[in-house]
């Protein structure tokens, strides 16, 4: 009998333990977690991923190892090759000897006499007259009617870049002053072709071509001097921009739950820092990231409201690129998006006072209450704020008009290394993380963008609408 109840008691005690171990707060569910924060940190760190600049081979690794995670969690894959989202990097746009300009015979010289600018094409040719419409402005309500009365359809246009004589007004041609501006309304009316010139020195644009890939798609020159007396002139130019690039790729996955609405969370896998622990802090960031990943779907019935899509972006020093393609991809505009939580940055944690941060902008249906929030013994603090630092990558989210939490984690005071078990205390963070996630896919729901006020800014930051419990 005794023995009968001895098994009886193991059996309860093993069923008790196993249901705590989802919990967040137990120890054997946090040691889970903490052993593949671990294991996925070493893999991150290991010799010969020093650096992971975006386009190089250290980068391209970690992206492989990444995909492969995704896979063993059980993540769909959204994108051929197999949850790499393949971007084409400009590196280098320069103009090249085969650019050259005459005008009615007149030889100009590259670079000395003309150049072109970021928005030209990066090829194009273009022979025959080009029609000079003073400033290019066309507006009734300015009094200008540069392009009035002359056919700019299929023929080359001269333009000067500054604005009207008239500077104490020039403030009413501010809608004009971007030369982006006028290079759009040229295009509309027919140019195939823009010479720019300028009377004003404040209205020169720069010679060093931005590296981008879009551009205007017709060949448009700056010329040193001045074309205001050219009437009728016959041109004949070329442009020949040399272009380099190099490929480079996001990692995205989903957790398909045919839900209406979905979850975006996401990280950064490239790092251009030199020193070892600030390659560590972005591994570190990336292995929780992906330990999220892994509890939301491990746990189904408590994430059956929203379809979660991961992504680890590359490009995060530069400009952001990553997070800026997927944004603008029709992979994005597939999504009916609830919000965005971004891993911005787990730093070195040890044993000392622990801060767990959510910081945000814009409003969600699933921001309205985060209820009744345990918080893990040792985060000692657990602050929300209501803004964003700029040079976060969360700040292009909400520049798109996607409501976004960040979350950063960090010891209060310098980690003590001796101190610091690797990916003990990131798994607090991740579970503590996982039950805030549960308790607001409960509020799934499409945003509504918000309505800006009468006069404000075109984007206009707004605080959080959740109210907070914490016992």
């Amino acid at each position: 009998m005794k023995k009968h109840i001895s098994v009886l008691s193991i059996l309860v005690l093993l069923i008790i333990s196993t249901q705590q171990s989802q919990a967040q707060g137990s120890f054997w569910g946090r040691n889970k977690v903490a052993k593949k924060i671990n294991r996925d940190m070493k893999s991150l760190n290991k010799e010969g991923l020093n650096e992971r600049k975006m386009g190089s081979a250290d980068e391209l690794h970690t992206a492989i190892y990444l995909a492969e995670q995704f896979a063993k969690i059980g993540l769909d894959s959204l994108q051929s090759p197999a949850y790499l989202q393949t971007i084409n990097v400009p590196t280098l746009r320069m103009a090249q000897p085969k650019t050259m300009l005459t005008i009615s015979g007149r030889v100009f010289t590259l670079f000395s006499n003309f150049y072109p600018i970021s928005q030209s094409s990066n090829n194009g040719k273009y022979v025959g007259p080009a029609v000079n419409v003073a400033f290019g402005i066309e507006d009734p309500g300015l009094d200008r009617a540069d392009y009035t009365g002359k056919d700019v359809a299929g023929k080359a246009v001269i333009i000067n870049l500054a604005l009207p004589a008239d500077q104490k007004s020039a403030v009413r041609y501010s809608a004009w002053e971007a030369l982006e501006d006028r290079v759009a309304y040229a295009k509309g009316r027919g140019a195939k072709a823009i010479l720019f010139y300028s009377s004003d020195a404040n209205f020169i644009p720069q010679g060093k071509l931005a590296k981008v890939l879009e551009n205007s798609n017709i060949p448009i020159l700056f010329v040193t001097q001045d074309l205001s007396d050219m009437t009728d002139p016959i041109v004949d130019l070329n442009v020949d921009i040399m272009l380099i690039s190099e490929m480079t790729q996001n990692v995205i996955g989903k957790i398909n739950n045919n839900a209406k609405t979905t979850v975006l969370i996401t990280t950064h896998h490239d790092n251009t820092y030199t020193t070892y622990e600030d390659l560590r802090n972005n591994s570190r960031s990336v292995a929780s990231f992906l330990a999220l990943a892994n509890e939301i779907k491990s746990n189904p019935k408590k994430f059956g409201h929203n379809d979660y899509v991961f992504a680890s972006f590359t490009g995060y020093e530069n400009n952001k690129i990553g997070a800026s393609h997927l944004l603008n991809s029709s992979l994005a505009k597939s999504f009916t998006l609830n919000y965005i939580l971004s891993i911005d940055e787990f730093t070195n944690l040890d044993s000392n006072h622990q801060i767990l941060t959510l910081s945000g902008i814009g409003s969600s249906p699933a921001f309205t209450t985060i209820s009744k929030l345990i918080i893990p013994k040792k985060i000692n603090t657990f602050t929300i704020q209501n803004n964003l630092e700029s040079s976060s990558e969360s700040t292009i989210y909400y520049d798109n008009s996607f409501p976004v939490l960040s979350a950063t984690a960090q010891s209060k005071y310098t980690a003590d290394s001796k101190r610091a078990k690797p990916g003990r205390h990131e798994a607090k963070m991740v579970c503590f993380l996982t039950d805030i996630l549960a308790d607001l896919d409960m509020k799934s729901g499409e945003y509504k963008k918000e309505g800006v006020p009468e006069g404000a800014p075109e984007k206009v930051l707004t605080t959080i609408p959740f109210t907070r419990i914490l016992k």
